[in-house]
């Protein structure tokens, strides 16, 4: 019995193990393991069965055979088991009986897995060409829940073993609360969270029988009740073993001798799952599209809410491709738009083109706008600083994939601003502005330290410098250094950016580059010991020089607290404030220095400030956010700036710098945080006096008009089950700024009223689609709405202290939120759930200061 007993294993061994020298590796060769499989998927809000969720499943036979092996690698073949067709089943596991769309076996499909004792690694898949995506899918998931190590490539996977007991369990979060939310409000929050339990056969080779699940959730951190939860399960059983005829494999030398055996037929993939070809069917040509939504892309129509669905379908279609989408086909299309004189829709369908971002509508709207011989300033800069915003936000995504159309899009404008003579100066520079601003979103998509010094940085850098060089005039320096400070790349910029923020002859050009550096360090931070000891010597420089303009001291002050966190020169600041004349600045620098301190103030501090307030008076500034939260990016920041206009107001200068002050004003606009090109008034007093006498903006006036994209995230995300969920999330904001102002030399006051009106549109969603075209299932959600705040602000200057009044107001306005279900199973009809629910956000008045509310009474009466 015993004798028996010992060469019954001995034969199992040499079964096993064909040679003495080779491992086994899970399942012998030689043999055929058949498992039942079948899985379900279910898209729903609150819960994974709640209130009418939408969904489908998969039923199916599979078979795994190891075909070859070597001491630290196998080879594993996976088949549909022949006569059992597979199927799709509905949300409740039923099968419809009339189905026939069945899933059958048509070709094998082969991994490669690398394997050593704690952990595996699949190397690649190999595919037949003609197998479907949907079949290929299945099996390459099959073969990973078959594994019984821990998978190389999933560091962060959980693996725990006992007896024969396997479980497995996997956790990720795009926002990482642990290290803090840096991430905008406007970036989706995603959760994947997966555990498979599993049985093992009695020695530990194989697989026997598992279950899991896996749930995924998109949502919106702006408003988070708009959401999709994907909730998933699957199980398998082991059903036999039987014998195999397949020996041709096992008794090749290497593994390079296995693959030729396969076939020219079959194509090496790597170990992810293949998103479905979605084929358009009885798609509108993006021509006629267009047509169709042409009366929401008039100007009138901006910053609403029709506006804003135009172009989220638009940029869809101009994305997914299709009919009419070809670069030549979109240049016919501008052209037509053009010839019409739709000058109204020409903007806007501009607007689309940037937010598509592929190299088809950008080549095809550079081309048309010919920017080097275009007259029309206004149409060409909305077109680039939508362009700008449109790439900001893509950047945020963090998925290095999307930087594919970053280097065309920087080589194109470097190539179009090394053009001859341009017909508009300004125009030129605001390309070159957009030019350091998508650099800045190549180098976030990247997040590395390298990033800043590879070939693309140094070719951008390198001819915004030769930009530079050439200007003459402080305007086009000034642009030039919005455009290096957009860049936010310090280390190849410090050295020109000290030379002009030290030139006390140009104190335009010195504000522009020292606002440059703060830029640079608002989008990085991590900078080396060298340049932190540069940059504290040159900030030092320019807050204690009494001879550098007023803002740039107050810039570097908040660059020494808020970015240096050098307690040396915040304790300076400290020190000096006695010695500095400009009580309003000094008030300034005092709270900034106070609230970097890291221990109590010196008396002396303290003493000074209460001689400042008892004889100067007192000087605040504030930020009110209205709306969003504190990780939410300043979409719009509007900044004023004037020089020399106290003569107008009856007062007298008080240093010998503010005399030599030209009298100008204008104003400085960024988007999403970096700079566009400066818009300036007036540079003298005879042309301010034209403007008042005029009434120039006496009526509202355009100031900004652009559809921005806020938001864009697209993903094709892996299941464990052998599906892909697709995630989008998308969001547009069309925005409308006017402005009107009217100025009363005789009585010494002015009204202004800037209104802000806007339309914002989020749309969600997860889909899961096959490669038969009438089995899908979709979960979508949107919301948004337009409303508009008014800034009011009245100034009296007829006598010293001058009166200031400002009022911000909002008025009621409802945010619309909808939920959209579809759902096809083996059917060309899709099932539809809609859900609406309308939240109404009351009017208000915005509460600023206690100075200004006080002010604001004294005028009143």
């Amino acid at each position: 019995m015993i004798a028996a007993i010992v060469i019954a294993v001995i034969v199992s061994l040499i079964n096993c193990h064909p040679a003495p020298t080779i491992l086994c590796h899970g399942y012998p060769i030689g043999s055929q393991f058949h498992y039942k499989y079948s899985t379900l998927m279910l898209l729903n809000n609150n819960d994974h069965y709640g209130k009418e969720p939408v969904g489908f499943g998969y039923n199916g036979h599979l078979v795994v055979e190891n075909v070859w092996q070597s001491d630290n690698e196998y080879f594993l073949k996976i088949d549909f088991e022949s006569g059992k067709f597979g199927h799709f089943v509905n949300r409740k596991g039923e099968q419809r009986k009339s189905d026939a769309n069945v899933i059958e076996n048509e070709y094998s499909l082969f991994a490669h897995i690398d394997a050593n004792k704690e952990t595996d690694e699949i190397k690649a898949f190999y595919v037949n060409k003609h197998d479907s995506t949907t079949k290929v899918n299945l099996k390459k998931a099959f073969v990973s829940l078959l594994r019984t190590k821990k998978a190389k490539e999933i560091p962060s996977l959980v693996v725990s073993k006992s007896g024969q007991e396997l479980k497995k369990y996997y956790y990720k979060s795009n926002i990482d609360e642990s290290e803090g939310d840096v991430h905008s409000v406007l970036v989706p929050a995603i959760v994947d969270e997966w555990e498979s339990k599993s049985k093992l056969a009695r020695d530990h080779s194989y697989i026997t029988e598992s279950i899991g699940w896996q749930n995924i959730s998109l949502s919106s951190r702006l408003y988070s009740t708009a959401h999709s939860k994907l909730h998933t399960k699957y199980e398998f059983n082991f059903i036999k073993e039987t014998n195999s005829d397949e020996k041709s494999y096992s008794s090749l030398s290497d593994l390079k001798s296995v693959v030729n055996k396969i076939g020219d037929d079959y194509l090496m993939q790597r170990a992810v799952l293949n998103a479905e070809k979605k084929v358009c069917h009885n798609c509108m040509t993006l021509k006629n599209l267009v047509k169709e939504y042409e009366d929401f892309l008039h100007d009138d129509k901006m910053a609403s809410i029709q506006m804003a669905i135009a172009y989220m379908k638009i940029v869809d279609r101009v994305r997914t491709g299709g009919p009419g989408t070809s670069k030549t086909d979109i240049i016919e299309l501008l052209n037509e738009c053009r010839k019409q004189k739709n000058r109204q829709t020409l903007a806007s369908l501009l607007d689309v083109l940037a937010g598509a971002m592929t190299e088809q509508s950008i080549g095809a709207a550079l081309e048309h706008l010919n920017l080097p011989t275009n007259e029309e300033l206004d149409l060409s800069e909305r077109f680039l600083a939508t362009l700008a915003a449109s790439y900001l936000t893509l950047s945020e995504t963090g998925i290095k994939s999307s930087d594919s159309s970053h280097e065309f899009i920087t080589r194109e404008l470097i190539k179009t601003s090394m053009e001859g003579k341009w017909v508009s100066e300004k125009l030129k520079w605001t390309t070159l502005i957009t030019l350091g601003t998508i650099l800045r979103s190549h180098n976030h998509l990247m997040n590395t330290p390298e990033s800043f010094d590879d070939d693309l940085n140094r070719d951008v850098m390198k001819h915004l410098n030769s930009e530079l060089r050439s200007c003459t005039d402080s305007d086009c320096k000034v642009s030039l250094l919005y455009a290096i400070g957009n860049t936010g790349n310090l280390k190849l910029s410090l050295n020109t950016l000290e030379k002009y923020a030290l030139n006390l002859k140009q104190k335009r050009e010195s504000v522009a580059a020292i606002r440059a550096i703060k830029d640079c360090l608002n989008y990085n931070q991590s900078i080396d010991n060298k340049l932190t000891n540069k940059l504290k010597a040159l900030v030092a420089k320019v807050v204690f020089d009494k001879k550098h303009e007023t803002t740039s001291r107050i810039i570097a002050s908040e660059i020494i607290t808020h970015h240096l966190n050098d307690d040396i020169l915040v304790n300076s600041l400290f020190r000096g404030v006695s010695d500095f004349d400009n009580f309003e600045m000094t008030t300034m620098m005092w709270t900034k220095a106070l609230k970097a301190v890291k221990v109590d103030a010196p008396p002396s501090v303290n003493n000074w400030l209460a001689h400042s307030t008892l004889f100067n008076g007192t000087s605040d500034s504030y930020k009110k956010a209205m709306g969003g939260t504190d990780t939410m990016n300043h979409l719009i920041t509007v900044n004023l700036f004037a020089r020399g206009l106290e003569s107008l107001a009856g007062t007298t200068t008080s240093t010998a710098e503010e005399t030599t002050d030209s009298t100008s004003a204008g104003m400085s606009l960024k988007i999403f945080g970096v700079q566009l090109r400066p818009y300036i008034f007036f540079t003298t007093t005879g042309e301010l006096m034209g403007h008042v006498w005029s009434g120039t903006a006496s009526e509202p006036t355009s100031a900004v008009r652009d559809n921005l994209l806020i938001s864009d995230h697209s993903y094709s995300h892996s299941l464990i089950n052998g599906f892909l969920v697709e995630q989008n999330i998308r969001g547009v904001l069309s925005l409308d700024m006017t402005g009107e102002v009217q100025i009363s030399l005789w009585n010494r006051n002015s009204h202004s009223v800037v209104k802000t009106r806007g339309a914002l549109l989020i749309q969600g969603s997860q889909s899961i689609y096959t490669s038969e075209t009438s089995t899908s299932v979709s979960q979508m959600f949107s919301f948004g709405d337009q409303s508009s705040i008014q800034f009011v602000t009245d100034i009296d200057f007829y006598s010293s202290p001058f009166k200031m009044c400002m009022q911000i107001s909002q008025p009621d306005f409802i945010v619309r939120h909808n939920s959209r279900k579809y759902e096809s199973v083996n059917s060309p009809k899709a099932d539809r759930r809609i859900h609406r629910r309308n939240y109404v956000i009351p009017a208000k008045s915005f509460a600023l200061n206690r100075d200004n509310n006080a002010m604001c009474s004294i005028m009143q009466h």
